[in-house]
């Protein structure tokens, strides 16, 4: 396993290069210190993903969710979290089980609302790393709506996201996919609305 260092994620890490390369370093603290608390949540929800599926089955109360990502258990995160990546269950109240797919795609919108431009690169080990099958994580990606272009990384690189073999590179340019026809519908009411008041 590779040292990522404070990062403790590659999803982490792939945000941080992202702001670097864009950016430069960090030299204000109260920037770096807001930055390491949203890379500290970005890795709970890549914790989410990686475990919520196995962590008592995915179905648990949010004091679970909590101890599952490191919280502590009246985080109201954790409740949160559990609302909104938890469905609920025919028949229990508090016991909700885990939507791998919204939890993947809260995961990646919070990794994409950390970097400028909206734009990230993945290579094939953080598809492993987050414990996905080969492909989910592109079909996440344009899923929340991201163009996503496919390249092959050159062998002999160094480093933790230095990997050979297929990189995904993303950036968001529009509207979740499910919600297209959604928008579309919506745009249309519009238009024939302000036709109908002219």
């Amino acid at each position: 396993a590779a040292d990522l260092g404070p990062c403790r994620t590659r999803v982490a890490l792939a945000v941080l290069g992202a702001k670097l390369r864009q950016e430069g370093g960090i030299s204000d603290p109260k920037a770096a210190k807001r930055l390491a608390r949203n890379l500290s949540v970005l890795n709970c929800l890549v914790s989410l993903v990686q475990r919520g599926p196995q962590h008592r089955g995915g179905k648990c109360l949010p004091s679970a969710v909590a101890d599952l990502v490191g919280l502590s258990a009246e985080s109201p995160l954790a409740a949160h979290w559990h609302m909104e990546y938890y469905e609920e269950m025919l028949g229990r109240r508090k016991v909700r089980a885990l939507n791998g797919r919204r939890a993947l795609c809260g995961m990646i919108i919070w990794a994409l609302h950390l970097t400028p431009g909206l734009a990230l690169e993945f290579n094939a080990a953080v598809e492993r790393d987050l414990r996905l099958n080969p492909g989910q994580l592109k079909k996440g990606l344009e899923y929340v709506g991201c163009l996503v272009i496919e390249d092959k990384a050159p062998a002999g690189l160094d480093g933790p996201l230095a990997e050979a073999g297929t990189r995904l590179k993303a950036k968001l340019e529009g509207p979740p996919k499910i919600n297209r026809a959604h928008y579309d519908r919506q745009a249309m009411g519009e238009r024939k609305n302000k036709r109908a008041r002219t």
